[in-house]
């Protein structure tokens, strides 16, 4: 019985010297306050650099605006705008539209246009809950109003940012899938359905 207890006591003793051991190369739990690191949301690139670096998402997008005429808002650095892109599936349906009829390519120009914001709208203070009517690249004539989305209390989460025709919001109205993407020329917001231009009364 006695070297039995004896191997008992060794083993536990062997165990309790290899618990110390690892516990002593382990930084132990402080008392300090975590300070943790923002995202950089700048892109450091053009609207249109934007796209390129993620052609295998944008290629639609990419086409649509070069076959449009409308490139050189992509790439300009002048001036601000907010740019509003749209994943591939949402332009294929329109590429393949204007490709069958030709006639459609004017209508998906002012299309595009209508989602070239003048100005800087993002969720990092420029834009709130509240929504606010923004100017559109298709005029005056076109109202579109710009808002956040999603946990108005939540310090730490990306809102999205929802797009409205008018100031009524409805269930209906697009929403982005990646917000804030901070181009050297404007935002980027990322959309996968379109909002459709109507004309103010």
């Amino acid at each position: 019985m006695t070297q039995v207890m004896k191997r008992i006591a060794s083993t536990i003793f062997a165990v309790a010297a290899v618990c110390v051991a690892a516990a002593s190369c382990l930084k132990l739990q402080t008392n300090e306050k975590y300070e943790g690191e923002a995202l950089d949301p700048h892109e450091y690139c053009t609207a249109w650099e934007f796209m390129q670096k993620h052609s295998d998402i944008f290629s639609n997008m990419m086409q649509a605006v070069q076959d449009c005429g409308l490139k050189e808002y992509y790439t300009q650095t002048a001036q601000t705008y907010t740019y509003i892109v749209f994943s591939d599936d949402e332009m294929a349906k329109s590429v393949a539209a204007y490709t069958a009829d030709p006639s459609k390519k004017a209508q998906l120009a002012d299309t595009l246009k209508f989602h070239i914001i003048k100005g800087d709208y993002h969720g990092y203070g420029t834009l709130g809950f509240m929504p606010i009517d923004v100017e559109t690249l298709l005029g005056p004539d076109y109202r579109m109003s710009m808002a956040l989305t999603g946990h108005e209390n939540s310090e730490y989460e990306i809102e999205r940012i929802v797009l409205m025709r008018g100031l009524v919001d409805s269930s209906d109205e697009p929403k982005s899938d990646g917000a804030n993407h901070l181009c050297t020329n404007g935002p980027v917001h990322v959309f996968s359905k379109k909002a459709i231009p109507v004309k103010s009364n």
